[in-house]
Parts: structure tokens; C-alpha cells; sequence
């Protein structure tokens, strides 16, 4: 099954992308929780969804993950409007069968309104 139908089977945003950040799949959970469709962010780097001045973070956070580290959290995202949205986030490295990263899968919920301040981060 080719990888953009499993995303789209996944109830939560999922995001497909390079190791070096390029989005290569996004699904209709992402599209539904941060605004930007497939068609705006498929082949761009991922980091050009998020403000400026988030960036740099979001560029470390990806440099990390290119050196095989996950991880699973609370986190500050953006919305493409620009508004900050509190989100539960699992991030993690792919591998080929030697061990390589080869891709990083992102899988996104937001929190429910009870949550929607968020932790602080």
C-alpha cells in the first residue's frame, strides 16, 4: 500500500517528510488541525509551515531526529493562520533495513478544549 493511502487512514494529522525536512506525504488530519493542504506543503520544507521566529527550534528538533533520536510530547505548533494550538505530538526516525534514516513520520493531535492552554514550552 503505498504510503499516502496509510496516511490518509490514520484518524490523527500525520506527516510524512526527508530526512532533511522535505514533506513527502501529508494526510486530511493535517490539513484539518494546521490549515495547510497537501497541495501547499507536499515537496516544500517542512520547516517553512511555522513562523519565523520558530524555526531555528523546529530546525534542531529535525537535526536531532536525523540522528536516529524520536521523541513523544506535549508541544507548541502553529496553526497556518498563526495561531499557536497545544498538540501531542510522536515523532520518529525511519530506517531502512541497515539502520539508516531514511524519513521521519510525525503523528499530530491536538488537545480538547479542557487542554487547549497547553503545557508551557
Amino acid at each position: 500500500m503505498p504510503h499516502s493511502a496509510l496516511l490518509q487512514a490514520l484518524p490523527d494529522a500525520a506527516i510524512l517528510a526527508t530526512p532533511d525536512g522535505v514533506v513527502q506525504g501529508w494526510n486530511q488530519a493535517a490539513t484539518r488541525l494546521l490549515g495547510w493542504s497537501p497541495g501547499e506543503m507536499l515537496g516544500r520544507p517542512l520547516v517553512e509551515r511555522f513562523p519565523a521566529g520558530e524555526r531555528e527550534r523546529v530546525d534542531e528538533d529535525r537535526r536531532r531526529l536525523g540522528s536516529g533520536m524520536g521523541w513523544v510530547g506535549p508541544v507548541r505548533d502553529f496553526h497556518k493562520d498563526g495561531h499557536p494550538l497545544w498538540v501531542e505530538a510522536r515523532v520518529e526516525p525511519l530506517r531502512d533495513e541497515s539502520g539508516a534514516v531514511t524519513g521521519v513520520l510525525e503523528v499530530v493531535r491536538g488537545f480538547g478544549p479542557d487542554r487547549a492552554a497547553g503545557p508551557r514550552r
